[in-house]
């Protein structure tokens, strides 16, 4: 996949459209338009930054306007969401999981940005609201949902899943959005468990699609052929 960042004037991503889908490569950007009329696959946030001074995307309480929802559908084109303050919420639900010992793995900034995460500020709270309002009717008309994080601590990610079952998509559709609908748009032969498909599975306590949070039970991995207790995973390497 190529990314092209904000402050690439239009006429440049025209010609990197070109290029790419010569190669069989997506491209994604922050823009929506003119991005979707020069070929540009995916959009990345519901908000995040822009080139022409103001979102294009949405208001200040991150509600989408009518025009980008039906841009969005009538092209259905992908967007990737990251739903800044979605790990305090997910957190609210779930406090055990601030101490659960996966995060002794990361430095100890990447710690505390899970330990410390909140959901305070009225500001914050309505973008997010808003934001899960407008992902729900751009998944309705028909854009398609990739799950995706501005962060490489994984709770992150599980977090945003958690979030677009709050915006009213069925736990199963969440899923989907981090594996089926993310190898798709990315042209991959993967994202659902098939013969002769390549696949690392993950191996859970409990049914994700009565509880979302269930996601985060992992018991084992299994990654290129090799199966992994979470008791191995955790275990000091020599």
């Amino acid at each position: 996949m190529l990314k092209s960042y904000v402050r690439m004037p239009d006429i440049q991503q025209r010609r990197i459209v070109e290029a790419a889908h010569a190669m069989g490569v997506p491209v994604t950007g922050h823009e929506i338009y003119p991005a979707a009329f020069v070929g540009v696959d995916a959009t990345e946030h519901m908000g995040a930054t822009s080139r022409r001074g103001y979102s294009p995307k949405h208001g200040p309480e991150g509600r989408a306007y009518e025009d980008v929802v039906q841009i969005f559908g009538q092209s259905q084109r992908v967007v990737t969401p990251t739903l800044f303050g979605s790990l305090g919420a997910f957190l609210d639900r779930n406090p055990g999981f601030r101490s659960d010992p996966r995060l002794s793995l990361y430095p100890l900034w990447a710690q505390q940005t899970v330990t410390d995460a909140s959901t305070d500020g009225v500001a914050a709270a309505v973008g997010l609201a808003g934001a899960l309002e407008s992902l729900k009717a751009l998944y309705d008309a028909g854009a398609q949902v990739t799950a995706g994080t501005d962060t490489t601590i994984a709770i992150n990610l599980l977090a945003e899943i958690s979030a677009y079952v709050d915006a009213g998509l069925t736990p199963f559709e969440a899923l989907q959005s981090a594996t089926v609908t993310s190898a798709r748009s990315l042209n991959l032969d993967a994202g659902t468990i098939e013969a002769g498909k390549l696949a690392d599975i993950v191996l859970i306590e409990g049914d994700p699609r009565e509880n979302i949070a269930n996601t985060f039970n992992v018991r084992q991995v299994i990654a290129n052929g090799e199966v992994y207790t979470m008791e191995e995973l955790l275990a000091p390497q020599e």
